[in-house]
C-alpha cells in the first residue's frame, strides 16, 4: 500500500483528529503544530504555528478530495482564527499542501464549497505549502479516545454533501465514496516474494503434538490436508530449547527436527501449497521442567507471570504455573538475536517459504517491549527506543539472513495474554512501527482483542482503540511501509 500524507487545521486539533481517524481510508493521525516558524513547538508555545492533523491515507480507498470534502463538513472555513468558543491564530482554517496537485485540489475544492452556498460568506481557509510538522504532546494525541467526554466543537453536519460548481468536471481519479480494497477473498495477493493464489491465511496454533520438539507425519498429514489456503503460517516453533515453554511444541534448532520439518514442507508443496515457519522463545512462559537442566526461564526481567503452561507428566497433560523467571544478563541477549538468526536460516533450509518471528502474545520478545515485565535500566529497558530495541535487532538479524520479503512479523498490541500489559502501548508501537517500516517486511500480523481472555473486551483499551481507527489498532505510517 503507497500512502500519501495530507496536513490540515481546522481549530482545536482534538476534534478534527477524532472525526477523521475513524474514516474508512484513512491509516492513521496525529496531531501537532504546523504553519508557523517556531522551533520544536510545544502546546505552550507554538507561535504562530496553527493546531494540525497529519493524516496517512490509502488513495485507493479515498483520496484527498473526498478528505478535503469531509474536512469543510465537520468545521467552519468561514470564520477567521476561530472555532467554536477557540479565538486566535492556533485555531485558524488552513489546508498545508504536500504537493502541486494537492494544492490544485484544494484550490478547486475550495471554489466549490464557495459556490455551493453551503457556508454563508467566504472562505478563509489558508491555502499554503507544508511546512515543518511538529508533534503534540502524548496526553493531546487521540485525546477524544481517552476522555468521550472532554471538549470538542467539531460534528459531522448531517445531509451535507459537496456539489461540483457547473463546468468542473470530476477527475476519474477521485473516488467519492471509496470503494472496497479488495473484491473477492479468492483475489491473488502479492506477500513479499510469493504471489499467493487467495486471501485465506491460516493462522498458527499451538498442538502440542511434536513429541521431543521433532514434527511427525500426521503433521505433516495435517498441513498437507491445509495446501489450498493461500498461505500457512506454522504452529509456533522454538528457536532453541531454552526458547520452549509449553510441552511437545516443535523446535527447528536439531537434525531431527529439521528432517522432520522437511517432510512436513514436501507435503504442502506437493499440494501447491505455500507455508511460513513461526519462531518464538517463550521467554518467563516456561517451566523448569521444560528447561535445559531445569534450569530458571529467562526474561527480561525476573518478574513472574501470572500465567500457565502446558506440561506432560507420566502421559497425562495438565496446565500449571509458570515458573520464576530470573533477569537476562546484558552479555546473554546478543546470543539471543543469533538463535532468532540460526533459526530463520534452519527454516529455509528446511523448505519452508519464509518465517513469522513471534513478537506477540506475551513472549520473549513482547516481553522486552512492555513495561509489565521489563524494568531493566540498561540499553533493553526504560524508554521506548530502548524496550523496542531487542526487537529490532532480531529483525534485522533474520532479515539479513534471509532476506526481508520472507519475513513477517506478529505483535499484539493491545492484548494482554499471559499477563502482559504496557503502560502507555500507542507512543510504544507508534516507534516500533516506523523503526519497522524500512526493512521492507513481507506483512505485519497484529492480533486483535484478546487471546486467551473473553472475545467481548468492552472498555478495554482495544474496544476503545477499535472505535476510533479499523482494526485492533492504528498503525502509524512510514516510508516504504
Amino acid at each position: 500500500m503507497a500512502e500519501e500524507r495530507a496536513l490540515l487545521a481546522g481549530g482545536c486539533f482534538w476534534g478534527v483528529q477524532h472525526l477523521l481517524h475513524r474514516t474508512e481510508g484513512i491509516v492513521s493521525t496525529r496531531v501537532g503544530y504546523s504553519g508557523g516558524n517556531t522551533q520544536n513547538a510545544t502546546y505552550r508555545h507554538h507561535g504562530f504555528h496553527a493546531e494540525a492533523v497529519e493524516i496517512f491515507f490509502d488513495p485507493e480507498r479515498i483520496s484527498f478530495r473526498r478528505i478535503l470534502e469531509f474536512f469543510f463538513q465537520i468545521h467552519d472555513p468561514t470564520t477567521r482564527n476561530r472555532q467554536g468558543n477557540d479565538v486566535g491564530t492556533s485555531y485558524r482554517s488552513a489546508i498545508f499542501y504536500t504537493s502541486e496537485e494537492q494544492k490544485r485540489v484544494a484550490q478547486d475544492t475550495i471554489a466549490d464549497v464557495e459556490a455551493s452556498g453551503l457556508w454563508p460568506g467566504k472562505v478563509v481557509t489558508e491555502v499554503a505549502p507544508a511546512g515543518e510538522f511538529w508533534e503534540a504532546e502524548p496526553e493531546h494525541q487521540d485525546y477524544l479516545l481517552k476522555h468521550p467526554d472532554g471538549y470538542n466543537c467539531h460534528f459531522v453536519r448531517p445531509d451535507w454533501k459537496l456539489p461540483r460548481r457547473a463546468g468542473s468536471p470530476r477527475p476519474a481519479h477521485e473516488r467519492s465514496p471509496p470503494g472496497p480494497a479488495m473484491k473477492n477473498l479468492f483475489d491473488p495477493l502479492q506477500v513479499g516474494k510469493l504471489r499467493l493464489p487467495n486471501r485465506i491465511v491460516m493462522a498458527p496454533l499451538t498442538r502440542n503434538r511434536a513429541p521431543g520438539a521433532i514434527p511427525t507425519a500426521l503433521m505433516a498429514e495435517y498441513y498437507a490436508q491445509r495446501a489450498s489456503a493461500g498461505l500457512i503460517i506454522s504452529e509456533a516453533t522454538s528457536i532453541t530449547h531454552q526458547g520452549q515453554g509449553y510441552a511437545d511444541v516443535p523446535g527447528v534448532y536439531g537434525t531431527e527436527q529439521l528432517d522432520g520439518w522437511k517432510h512436513v514442507t514436501q507435503a504442502v508443496h506437493a499440494r501447491g501449497g505455500r507455508i511460513f515457519c513461526q519462531l518464538f522463545h517463550v521467554g518467563r512462559i516456561s517451566h523448569v521442567e521444560l528447561q535445559p537442566e531445569g534450569r530458571a526461564p529467562v526474561a527480561p526481567s525476573a518478574i513472574a507471570a501470572k500465567a500457565k503452561t502446558y506440561l506432560i507428566r507420566d502421559g497425562a497433560g495438565s496446565f500449571v504455573a509458570t515458573s520464576e523467571p530470573r533477569a537476562l544478563d546484558a552479555a546473554e541477549i546478543p546470543g539471543i538475536v543469533r538463535d532468532f538468526r540460526h533459526a530463520a536460516r534452519n527454516a529455509i533450509g528446511a523448505g519452508f517459504d519464509g518465517v513469522e518471528v513471534h513478537g506477540a502474545n506475551g513472549y520473549l520478545l513482547d516481553q522486552f517491549l512492555k513495561t509489565g515485565a521489563n524494568q531493566r535500566r540498561d540499553d533493553h529497558g526504560g524508554s521506548i527506543g530502548n524496550r523496542a530495541r531487542f526487537l529490532l535487532e532480531v529483525m534485522r538479524e533474520v532479515c539479513e539472513e534471509v532476506g526481508s520479503d520472507r519475513v513477517g512479523l506478529r505483535l499484539s498490541p493491545v492484548a494482554t495474554a499471559n499477563d502482559l500489559v504496557d503502560e502507555d502501548a500507542q507512543p510504544l508501537f507508534d516507534h516500533v512501527a516506523r523503526q519497522l517500516a524500512p526493512l521492507g517486511l513481507a506483512y505485519l500480523h497484529l492480533v486483535e482483542g484478546s487471546p486467551g481472555g473473553p472475545r467481548e473486551v468492552e472498555g478495554t483499551p482495544s474496544t476503545t482503540r477499535r472505535c476510533g481507527a479499523p482494526g485492533a489498532m492504528r498503525v502509524p505510517p512510514a516510508p516504504g511501509w
